[in-house]
């Protein structure tokens, strides 16, 4: 290993001063160089980079004079100002490098694997990092260099001793990589932890929201505070008139949907809106569709729009039964259409209350078509003969 090289690098500003320690040299080719090494920002005296892979291009550095380049045991190689390709060809004419050859770029976790203590501790535990690749793509930047004893340990610790089973480590780890990020403290965990058993959330509900919605863990406690008062008081097209909740209500709603912590506020708003103004329900009933099925606040807009009108339209259910079956906004569009249109032509699609032969509506969007059918009498070829003439 040689003493550190300064440098001055353009991608930071001339207030930034930092140190290229290199540790490894090969062949340079096409105006670029391999090498493994480590960026140190003097100024701030903690390691930012640690085995960073990537290619670097020779034009945004330029090297300083450099008087000598010292080894470990004391000795000096005598080196004048150059360029990056002539101190490359002095370092492989001059060093002795063991060092096995590593991937210079790539986008994909599988590169790094064999080179990455982190990234073979993920795999043994089971974490899918394919997953993570295609949902966290910048999570590379720091799970191949992480410190195995100081960033990686405390955390997963941290998630045992709150109780979560040890599959389950693996399995929040792939949702939400970014609670390995050296950037996020342990103890911004602990307060989010602190501020869930203030609200009155229970261990098991505490844990069920982890392990169904690991990003909780990465949110600071003043934005998720924000959030659940924001659900708590949902604005409605009235600026004077909320949709109001209790605390165990507040708190049923979001571990039943927990990613409506994640959810764009905006989009949940203008759900809102499009249930009181397009489908004109009462918030009293709004507030009952809620309850009953808050994945109703994250519905596409577009196949909300279109349910309402199926059932209001087509079917004849009015807002004061549609109230009753929550669970029919969570259903396709394409699969009450068929359903609906079977029940037709076995002249049996009756849906009022008050007269014989009534059908709820929990017999047409639940279950299975082989369930469907056999409610209904009917053999379920016959029932996908009938679908291929609509």
């Amino acid at each position: 290993m040689y003493s550190s090289i300064p440098i001055q690098c353009f991608r930071c500003s001339m207030a930034c001063k930092r140190i290229m320690c290199v540790s490894n040299y090969t062949d340079s080719f096409s105006g670029y160089s391999r090498t493994i090494c480590n960026i140190i920002s003097s100024n701030m005296g903690n390691n930012i980079l640690q085995n960073k892979h990537r290619r670097i291009n020779n034009s945004n550095f330029k090297f300083s004079t450099i008087h000598t380049l010292k080894r470990e045991d004391g000795t000096e190689v005598e080196i004048k100002k150059m360029d990056w390709k002539d101190f490359n060809k002095h370092c492989l004419e001059t060093i002795d490098i063991n060092f096995p050859a590593t991937p210079d770029h790539s986008q994909s976790f599988a590169d790094f694997a064999n080179y990455s203590k982190s990234l073979k501790a993920l795999i043994t535990m089971g974490v899918e990092l394919h997953s993570i690749e295609r949902t966290h793509p910048k999570a590379l930047d720091f799970l191949a260099t992480l410190d195995l004893i100081n960033d990686m340990k405390p955390k997963v610790e941290f998630l045992i001793d709150l109780g979560i089973l040890h599959e389950e480590v693996s399995r929040i780890i792939t949702k939400n990589p970014l609670i390995l990020d050296p950037k996020l403290d342990i103890q911004n965990m602990k307060e989010v932890v602190d501020y869930l058993s203030e609200k009155k959330f229970t261990k098991e509900e505490m844990l069920s929201l982890i392990v169904r919605c690991p990003a909780v863990l990465s949110n600071p406690v003043l934005e998720l505070d924000g959030i659940l008062g924001f659900y708590q008081k949902l604005a409605t097209n009235r600026s004077e008139r909320k949709i109001q909740f209790t605390n165990k209500e507040l708190k049923i709603i979001i571990i039943r949907c927990p990613i409506l912590i994640l959810s764009n506020l905006y989009g949940v708003y203008e759900q809102v809106r499009t249930l009181e103004l397009s489908c004109e329900f009462t918030l009293l009933q709004i507030r009952k569709l809620i309850l009953g099925f808050p994945h109703i606040l994250i519905k596409d807009a577009k196949q909300l729009d279109l349910l309402y009108k199926f059932y209001n339209r087509e079917m004849g259910y009015s807002n004061e039964e549609l109230v009753d079956f929550p669970m029919a906004f969570g259903s396709r569009i394409g699969i009450v259409m068929e359903r609906h249109y079977f029940l037709k032509h076995l002249k049996k699609a009756q849906y009022k209350r008050d007269k014989p032969g009534y059908i709820s509506l929990d017999d047409v969007f639940r279950g299975t078509d082989e369930i469907f059918c056999e409610k209904h009498g009917q053999d379920v070829r016959t029932f996908r003969k009938f679908i291929k003439t609509l």
